[in-house]
């Protein structure tokens, strides 16, 4: 087959990407334009780049893949890198062939950026193993139990035996209360639900960042883009803010979105001159207490000091996932790999694909 890639850097083909979305993963042509001016045009770190693949013997457009810029602080230092996302390929033409030619197209393409990374599904992994990316650690799944009562209804399938556990729910539930409970952070602090981000998480963000080796970029300009203005209409996301009651300045905060029942964390920080991980979990399960939610789940990579702090709040791990992979300059690999498999690496649920 003679394959031909064409790359967009503006005036993204909105028409054929629609039709390569709607036929490979059933998205409308109204998602595309959503996606499209929100992740191509919009993105604070740069336009998007995009792939397109035709059979150069009908002429017919089949497959599509973006590079999305991210920046990254190594180290202190800032640099661009890029995420792979938005592939599609229509089922006719799933075969390794063109998969290959449209990554290694990429690859080729994006000397300029310090390196690439992608979250690739289990179809996609062998993929992305064969043009040269390679596997970081793990990422945990983490769910802490907020109401037992709901966990036991979602869980528990047999009638009887849900019925007999939910009578014990009214006391696991006073037990998680009092294990959590630090009446003392009430006088230090004031919590609430921000509508949006504003100059303190800048603040925030810059002294949090140098605590780490390997981290995303998140200012102010790209947690609003992220969360705020995300067109993705099924997540409300959601912003928990902590301030320091005498300075009213930001000391932490957690972004985060309720589906079914379960709290999803896909952001947090904290400011450790002000606030302890610790804390900033303890006034977060009190705040979702409040609402309807009945756990809360965070991913974050493994080996990380951070594991002990969940495991000391009574988070269990419920699984984990290979999903990072990356590429990076031969001549880099070495010291890039002691960064984003290193115990300073902050690698958080939003930092993934969306």
């Amino acid at each position: 087959m003679n394959i031909i890639a064409e790359k967009f850097t503006e005036n993204y083909p909105i028409e054929i990407l629609s039709s390569i979305w709607n036929e490979a993963a059933q998205k409308s042509e109204e998602y595309g334009r959503r996606r499209i001016a929100w992740a191509f045009d919009s993105n604070p770190f740069g336009k998007a780049r995009l792939w397109l693949l035709r059979d150069g013997s009908t002429q017919h457009y089949f497959g599509c893949s973006a590079l999305l810029p991210r920046n990254f602080i190594l180290k202190g230092v800032t640099v661009q890198a890029g995420l792979i996302a938005d592939t599609a390929i229509k089922k006719e033409y799933r075969t390794l062939g063109p998969a290959l030619f449209l990554h290694q197209e990429i690859i080729r393409n994006s000397n300029d950026l310090a390196f690439m990374l992608a979250f690739p599904n289990k179809i996609a992994e062998a993929v992305i193993q064969r043009v040269g990316f390679k596997k970081a650690k793990s990422v945990g799944h983490w769910v802490k139990i907020i109401k037992s009562g709901q966990a036991i209804k979602k869980k528990i399938k047999s009638p009887l035996l849900s019925k007999l556990l939910l009578l014990f729910a009214p006391i696991l539930d006073l037990g998680f209360l009092i294990f959590d409970f630090r009446p003392d952070l009430k006088k230090r602090f004031i919590c609430k639900e921000e509508s949006d981000f504003h100059a303190q998480f800048d603040s925030a963000w810059n002294k949090f960042k140098s605590t780490y080796d390997f981290i995303l970029d998140r200012n102010v300009e790209y947690l609003r883009w992220r969360y705020k203005n995300n067109p993705n209409l099924e997540r409300k996301y959601k912003i928990f803010s902590i301030c320091d009651r005498a300075t009213d300045e930001l000391a932490g905060y957690v972004v985060y979105f309720i589906e079914n029942g379960l709290a999803h964390a896909t952001d947090f920080l904290w400011v450790e001159e002000k606030l302890k991980l610790n804390q900033l979990l303890s006034l977060f399960f009190k705040a979702l207490r409040k609402t309807s939610t009945g756990a809360v789940q965070f991913f974050f990579r493994e080996d990380s000091p951070i594991e002990k702090v969940f495991r000391r709040r009574l988070f269990f791990k419920i699984g984990k996932s290979p999903l990072l992979y990356y590429l990076f300059d031969a001549s880099f690999e070495e010291s890039f790999q002691g960064l984003i498999n290193g115990r300073k690496a902050f690698i958080t649920s939003g930092d993934r694909d969306f």
